[in-house]
């Protein structure tokens, strides 16, 4: 009996020790201690933002302001080009204001009309929302080139908007 007890205990700990690493690794988890908490903020920043220049890891000390918001450059050498060339780098930056929580989706992006969240897609690293099921799948059928320019740019005004948030920081 006290052996089944141990082994029961030694069980618990451990499904609970794993579900805090697993739940460190998700969005919005919390974690337990202030230098863990940079190291969480650090390691998902750098794992989800992209500079829209380089494609390097985004560097929130290096940023310029877009769209009313920020978008956010690897190193203070990539705001200059990014100003000089705006449309070339567009559909990333967009997909990055996106990714920060600056913007949010508010319609469909290809009718704009109200979207449903249970019609969804990821479209680079964002997962992007449609009326119905045969806008998805005029996004889901082409390349992922293309997918970015119909969901970050041709439907990027109508599709997306600041964040509350990000308005309230303003």
């Amino acid at each position: 009996m006290k052996s089944l007890v141990a082994v029961l205990g030694g069980a618990a700990i451990f499904l609970l020790s794993a579900g805090r690493v697993v739940g460190d690794e998700t969005e919005g988890a919390s974690c337990p201690d202030e230098a863990v908490q940079s190291a969480c903020a650090a390691k998902s920043e750098a794992m989800v933002l992209k500079c829209p220049v380089s494609g390097h890891p985004a560097n929130r000390e290096a940023a310029a302001k877009y769209k009313n918001a920020q978008v956010y450059f690897c190193c203070s050498d990539c705001i200059p080009a990014f100003k000089e060339n705006t449309e070339k780098y567009r559909l990333k930056a967009n997909q990055q204001l996106v990714l920060s929580g600056e913007y949010e989706q508010i319609a469909c992006p290809l009718t704009g009309a109200k979207f449903n969240p249970g019609v969804k897609i990821k479209v680079g690293d964002v997962g992007v929302a449609f009326c119905c099921k045969n806008c998805q799948a005029k996004v889901a059928k082409v390349d992922a080139a293309e997918q970015c320019k119909l969901v970050f740019g041709e439907g990027f005004e109508k599709a997306f908007a600041l964040a509350k948030v990000s308005k309230e920081k303003k």
